[in-house]
Parts: C-alpha cells; structure tokens; sequence
C-alpha cells in the first residue's frame, strides 16, 4: 500500500510543476506572457529577478530574501511578449536563466531558488524559509562555477543557472520533505536527464527485490526451524543457532541490497 500512496505523490510531484498556479502578475487574458515596463533600473540585467513596487506599473530588482513581490525574471528574448514600452521583457512562467549568488550556499539541481538581499539577484532558499520562491534549479552550481566576488567581506560565487520558475509561496513544511525531494527528481526528467530515473528505478529493483527476497527466506527459515524442533525436540539448541545463523546471513543480505542501490543513486 505504502509504493501505491508514493506513486500517487510521484504522479501528483510531476503534474504540479507542469501545471502549478503562478501567483506572479499576468497578461489579463490568461496566457502567462512576458510584457514590458517603462520604470526598470539602469542597472538591470538579463537573468535579474524584479518585483513589483508601490507605484502602478512600476518594477525594480529584488532586494529581500523570500520577497512576496516578485514579478519575474528580465529575459530579452521570450517567446511571446505583450510590449508596450521598449525595455527588455519580463517573464513570469518557464525555464530561464536566473543570476544567482553563493550567498544562501552552494546550489544543488532541484533546490528552490529565492530572490536575495543582493539587488537583483537570486539564491538557496534558507531551510524552512518564508516568503515567496523564484522556482527549482535545474543546474547546479558549486564553488568552482561563475566568478568569485566579495560581498560585505564575504567571499562569493556569482553567475548564472537555468531555473524552473514557479513564483509561489514557500510552503515551510513541504521545503525538504519526501514531496520536495520528489519534485527535485522529477526536475532531472524535465531537464532531459533520463539516465537518472533509470538509476533510481534500478536502485529500486534491487532494494525492493533484496527486501522481499530477505522477508521471504526469514519466514522459510522460521518456519522450519520450528517444525524441526516439534520433530526433534533433542536438537533444539543445534535448530536455534542454525536458525539465528541464517537471520544473521539474511540482515547482512538485506543491508548489503539497501547499500547497491544507495551507491547507484549516489555515485553511478
């Protein structure tokens, strides 16, 4: 029952970053476009995360962590744009590329991204963060990626990754469950990386296989050892040992499957 229920999780993970409510402002017909504004900063930047401000029709780049505001992410060449003014588009919806900082650590694929108290620029959600979220890398990035930089006397990494977005709020007690963690590798399927399901559904196989074949010998061997002691009752203590032997074989068995298929996730 417990694989039927997280199937049903995988299949609800999956569709829900297909077809997720943007809560970002959009074209009033409907159609998640990118449009223009006339008030943007001078200093913006393709990949900028921009939110909304107090004056109408107004944005300007992010400068809190988790910012409830966010509209989008400046992206000069979607693929559909509503323009009523001649500065570079705003999107709301899709894979783009964000500029993201080391600020919040190291970003792994799957990760939410936030807007940060960097202008402008994006980063790891803090755990059990609050606010709104920009999306889900779909890259990594890691201390060797982008440039170094400083900021506030701390040493930084800066750059560019692709993003999922999804402009919501962060749900506290979703942020690193088994859903989250679901979602993130349902990432790897729409990024192209089938190779990783088929890892994580060998890894699998084999836990799942190990599991029941280490139950189904447990149950064999308690059976008959104590059918061998009704029938012999001088040869309980050799039946017991015999019996524990096997038990012992059969964990190491048990655990040496779990350990496979945890190896072929990780390091294959």
């Amino acid at each position: 029952m417990r694989y039927v229920e997280l199937a049903y999780v995988a299949i609800f993970s999956f569709f829900s970053l297909l077809v997720g409510p943007i809560f970002a402002q959009e074209f009033p017909s409907g159609l998640p476009v990118a449009r223009t504004f006339n008030n943007l900063p001078d200093s913006a930047l393709e990949g900028d995360i921009v939110s909304l401000t107090d004056r109408p029709y107004e944005l300007d780049l992010s400068r809190t962590i988790g910012d409830s505001r966010i509209y989008g992410v400046l992206h000069k060449y979607p693929i559909v744009v509503y323009r009523t003014a001649d500065k570079m588009p705003v999107v709301s919806s899709g894979d783009v590329m964000v500029n993201i900082t080391t600020i919040g650590g190291l970003i792994n694929r799957g990760d939410i991204i936030v807007a940060s108290e960097i202008p402008g620029k994006g980063q790891k959600a803090p755990i059990r963060g609050k606010g709104y979220m920009v999306g889900y890398a779909l890259e990594s990035f890691g201390e060797q990626d982008g440039e170094a930089f400083v900021y506030k006397g701390k040493k930084l990494r800066r750059g560019k990754i692709r993003v999922l977005l999804a402009i919501r709020p962060i749900d506290p007690l979703h942020q690193g469950s088994l859903l989250h963690r679901v979602q993130s590798t349902s990432l790897d399927f729409l990024n192209g990386n089938g190779d990783r399901w088929i890892r994580y559904l060998i890894a699998l196989l084999i836990v799942s296989s190990t599991i029941y074949f280490s139950y189904r010998t447990f149950q064999e061997n308690v059976a008959k050892g104590i059918e061998g002691i009704g029938r012999n009752p001088l040869e309980k203590m050799s039946i017991q040992a015999m019996v524990t032997m096997n038990m012992i074989l059969i964990g190491i068995l048990c655990i040496g499957g779990i350990a496979l298929g945890v190896l072929i996730i990780v390091f294959v």
